[in-house]
């Protein structure tokens, strides 16, 4: 899945694959070099239509919601 994200009035460009062990995550902050993260199986779980994990010793939590072919993370 690709789609672009706004924090922090910094754009972002994401690439989301999952795979049989987890995910494989790409983020390029505009015109910046592409930083590449592994998020293994054992480092998140899934409740109620949400993402829970760990990364870089910090706590996330993902929620996507759409309206129509809008996506909010």
């Amino acid at each position: 899945m690709f789609f672009e994200a706004e924090s922090n009035k910094k754009k972002y460009e994401v690439q989301v694959n999952e795979t049989r062990t987890g995910y494989k995550v790409s983020l390029r902050e505009q015109e910046k070099e592409w930083r590449h993260f592994d998020i293994t199986s054992d480092q998140y779980q899934f409740l109620d239509e949400t993402v829970s994990f760990l990364f870089n010793n910090s706590s996330y939590l993902l929620d996507v919601t759409n309206l129509g072919m809008e996506y909010t993370v």
